[in-house]
């Protein structure tokens, strides 16, 4: 959809389109590369930011600071 030219008039009718040409497997094909980049990296993050919590807001009071400089 993004492609100048686009052989889609819109979201729906490509959608549709490569669901009759593909089958419903299209949609589901780089499931396996998501989970393998993205379970490491949201262990990480959740590890550095509930330790960086504890160390800039160690009441646990809202503090928007910290929250930002912890994400």
């Amino acid at each position: 959809m993004q492609m100048a030219y686009s052989p889609y008039g819109g979201s729906l009718e490509c959608v549709k389109c490569i669901y009759k040409r593909e089958g419903i497997a299209a949609f589901y094909r780089s499931y396996n590369t998501q989970l393998i980049m993205n379970i490491p990296f949201q262990s990480i993050h959740f590890v550095c930011y509930e330790f960086l919590q504890q160390v800039l807001n160690p009441s646990h009071q809202y503090d928007p600071k910290s929250h930002l400089v912890s994400g």
